[in-house]
């Protein structure tokens, strides 16, 4: 079974709080879990690492409550406290959670006054103005509550790249398919390095034939499985607790190339690779490309279909449908980790970060980079630990008493310094001059109207400290929308102020 990462652990133990919140449980106890979730979410090193060689016993607030469970959710990936709570608490309430705005403070609120229990009650009593009556739920609330819900169904059982390939690669692993039998790789949205994953998809090729019905046992055994939605000839597709929906599919080696062209491309890719297919009187499957007696000419070679298509070799990122059958003669070559050439938005340790600007710099260089530049948060993210001007000043000491030159990358001293509500930025302009490199972000007011938004960007770009903008729509695929922006007048002013 693949090892739970600190984020994971951490991300277990505020579940916990919350459902023990959702259930009025002790104040002292749902305090102890977000403190042991802040310890884990910390920790310089893997818990697993530190647990083995002692270190994470050793720790202040770490006690054998703590040490049990995160045992518990190393080896099986829960423990005897969350399987209870779980178990306490309907599914549907904890769907609320995911809302962005909704806390278990107002889930076991509106639960307690109202009876809401789903996503669709919650609506409901938004939409009927019946959640203003319950305690602390005013108007403004209650739109920014339907909000958060309306944001929530737009992007439910969908993830983030990142998230999703983390998701998949930990699945993969915990299938322990033997090289032997098969392997079982990424094809879908994931292949394509989609920005979101509107469900995972996985193929399972067999290398001696069969196989797959013994592997889609284990798909369905896994703990996170909701529900076995479809189990067929061609594979099995599960839902989980959060929605997202789990597809393997399964192939041959004598198949394996017609399954991954398939299965990889974009229903609007694969349509038109079907069309194109039947110009030149074939038919295209997962099965493989047939002439037109049915007699099957290539299924076991992805680019010798192509080929057979008279189309060069597409790569996976590119196949969306969006003109790349067209263009298959001109396709650019894709840009590669080979190519990079630094990374200017970076944090270490001295605020949210895992690593010291030290570690940081030698990573670097093992990887080739010429430059970094390294932007912790400042102090108004005090939740990320974010620097005040002399922390900033110290740590941009240490960076410029690193080792220059024989290959080692140039390390800026910079910040990502926060946008505040008014335009103005969280350290003095004075400090940020003597930086090598200013990001400045939004972290906090959200929420602020499209013109509002745009002023106060606009400002932190005129004032003449700012090198770069970063995120600027804030969005985070899958789960957070942008919030509202005139982005070609801030590419505009940015342009204008050399930002």
């Amino acid at each position: 079974m693949a090892r739970l990462e600190n984020p994971e652990i951490a991300a277990l133990f505020q579940e916990m709080a919350d459902l023990l919140q959702i259930q009025g449980g002790d104040r002292r106890r749902i305090d102890a879990f977000r403190r042991s979730a802040r310890i884990i979410e910390g920790l310089p090193l893997p818990a697993a690492v530190l647990r083995a060689s002692g270190e994470l016993a050793a720790l202040p607030g770490v006690g054998e409550g703590t040490l049990r469970r995160i045992d518990e959710l190393l080896k099986r990936r829960s423990c005897d406290d969350l399987d209870a709570l779980r178990r306490a608490v309907p599914l549907g309430l904890r769907e609320l959670l995911k809302v962005r705005g909704v806390g278990p403070a107002m889930v076991r609120n509106v639960h307690q006054h109202l009876g809401v229990a789903t996503l669709d009650e919650l609506e409901a009593a938004v939409r009927s103005g019946a959640i203003e009556t319950v305690p602390r739920m005013g108007p403004a609330l209650a739109r920014r509550v339907l909000a958060g819900v309306e944001a929530y169904r737009r992007r439910r059982g969908q993830l983030g790249l990142a998230e999703a390939q983390r998701l998949a690669s930990r699945w993969i692993e915990e299938l322990g398919i033997d090289p032997q039998v098969g392997r079982v790789v990424p094809v879908g949205a994931l292949r394509r390095w989609a920005a979101v994953v509107d469900g995972i998809e996985l193929l399972f090729i067999a290398e001696g034939g069969s196989g797959a019905g013994d592997v889609a046992d284990r798909l369905c055994a896994l703990p996170e499985v909701e529900a076995v939605l479809r189990r067929d000839g061609e594979g099995v597709e599960v839902s989980l607790a959060n929605a997202v929906r789990v597809r393997l599919w399964w192939a041959t080696a004598a198949t394996v190339g017609a399954a991954l062209l398939w299965y990889t491309g974009s229903p609007r890719h694969r349509a038109q690779l079907c069309e194109l297919a039947e110009r030149r009187g074939l038919t295209l499957s997962a099965a493989g490309l047939f002439d037109a007696g049915g007699a099957l000419l290539r299924a076991d070679d992805e680019t010798a279909m192509l080929e057979a298509l008279g189309l060069p070799p597409i790569p996976a990122v590119l196949r969306e449908g969006r003109g790349e059958l067209e263009a298959a003669e001109g396709l650019p070559s894709l840009i590669e980790a080979a190519d990079l050439r630094g990374d200017l938005h970076m944090h270490s340790r001295d605020s949210d970060g895992r690593e010291t600007v030290a570690e940081m710099a030698a990573r670097a260089r093992a990887l080739g980079l010429d430059y970094i530049a390294i932007t912790d948060h400042s102090r108004a993210l005090t939740v990320a630990g974010g620097l005040d001007e002399p922390r900033l000043l110290d740590q941009a000491a240490r960076i410029r008493a690193l080792p220059q030159g024989d290959g080692e990358p140039r390390v800026l001293a910079g910040i990502e310094v926060d946008i505040l509500r008014d335009g103005s930025l969280d350290l003095d302009p004075s400090v940020l001059a003597g930086l090598d490199w200013v990001v400045a972000s939004v972290h906090q007011w959200t929420r602020m109207s499209r013109a509002e938004m745009t002023v106060r960007v606009i400002r932190a770009i005129e004032s003449g400290v700012v090198d770069c903008i970063g995120h600027p729509t804030g969005r985070r695929p899958g789960r957070r929308d942008a919030y509202e922006l005139d982005l070609d007048a801030v590419i505009e002013a940015a342009a204008a102020h050399d930002v």
